[in-house]
């Protein structure tokens, strides 16, 4: 645990302690041009791979913001570009496909192994993999790691750590889903080779509330290109749309639209489900579904496949932005 006071901020690094949350909720405060360098021989060889683990939370994520260097690669390196987190060069392969906002904790996540095949993880979800042809396939060079600064303005980052956790070992995918509070659900082993659409009954779809208390307007949402969508009560993150399968049911994704009339639509949402009703677990590691606004009207629709097919006998759809207000039509995609 240590204490920092950052121009007037005081901030507490490395700790889970309610105690130091309280006081210090967002942990310790870097501004541009700011950050550390591990000197980590100790810990960390450049030989057998490593893992790693940092929270944090970037005020902008447009740009280029440097996360994670050694003295070794120059320039090279982990950044977050224009809201994905990536690597520079871009030609590694190695790029997340979802869309970071602006002033959220993110647990990013990286291992090497000893043969220079490098994964990414987003909240302990793998998402990209490659063994790039660049910094001797990003070995440390462990007496200097670059943490959050560099050395051309135009790349420095700002925002605020809370963990920074190095192995020198490669971790496990589940290994690291675990470490960044990441619990998963069911997946398919089987890739899904069929997909049919499908739209489940009225009765086993449910709503956390509905617009003027109007069924037959805003208590809908059956389906692309029905004549009514799902528009909550309230423009609230708290609000979903609930969805009893009647039994597990593997899904491959699933097609989305906005309010037929008003121009209305939810431009990002998580998904959670469920085996009992009573917990439930986010997809994918709470990976936030982007469906931008494209300007097209309410009627654009928007595919979104899991990375994995999951099981799920319960479903919720969390509208997270929204343009006007978050309204919802919505096909399933099973295998």
């Amino acid at each position: 645990r240590q204490l920092y006071d950052n121009s007037g901020y005081k901030s507490f690094f490395m700790t889970d302690r309610t105690y130091y949350k309280l006081r210090a909720p967002y942990g310790y405060r870097f501004f541009r041009g700011q950050g550390f360098d591990l000197a980590a021989d100790s810990c960390v060889s450049s030989k057998t791979g490593f893992s790693l683990i940092m929270e944090l939370r970037l005020e902008r994520t447009t740009g280029w913001s440097r996360l994670l260097g050694s003295s070794s690669w120059g320039q090279k390196g982990f950044y977050v570009k224009d809201k994905k987190f990536t690597t520079y060069p871009t030609t590694t392969g190695l790029q997340c496909d979802e869309e970071l906002k602006d002033e959220v904790f993110y647990k990013f996540g990286i291992t090497r192994n000893s043969e220079g095949e490098v994964v990414m993880y987003l909240n302990g979800r793998e998402c990209a993999k490659a063994t790039p042809g660049v910094a001797d396939h990003f070995a440390f060079d462990t007496s200097s790691i670059i943490v959050l600064h560099d050395g051309n303005h135009h790349y420095e980052a700002e925002g605020f750590i809370r963990r920074l956790m190095v192995w020198s070992k490669v971790l496990r995918q589940s290994q690291m889903a675990k470490l960044s509070g990441c619990v998963e659900g069911i997946y398919s082993k089987k890739e899904c080779k069929k997909q049919q659409d499908f739209v489940p009954d009225a009765k086993r779809i449910t709503f956390s509330s509905i617009r003027d208390r109007n069924q037959g307007r805003f208590g809908q949402g059956r389906g692309i290109n029905s004549g009514g969508s799902w528009t909550p009560a309230r423009n609230s993150v708290e609000e979903y749309y609930q969805v009893d399968f009647g039994s597990n049911t593997t899904l491959h994704g699933m097609k989305t639209q906005g309010d037929s009339g008003n121009g209305w639509g939810i431009t990002s949402f998580i998904v959670k489900i469920s085996y009992n009703k009573k917990t439930w677990i986010s997809v994918e590691c709470r990976r936030v579904f982007s469906t931008p606004w494209q300007g097209a009207g309410q009627n654009e629709i928007h595919n979104t496949v899991f990375q994995k097919p999951v099981k799920a006998r319960y479903l919720r759809i969390y509208p997270l932005e929204w343009q006007g207000a978050p309204s919802l039509r919505m096909t399933f995609s099973k295998c």
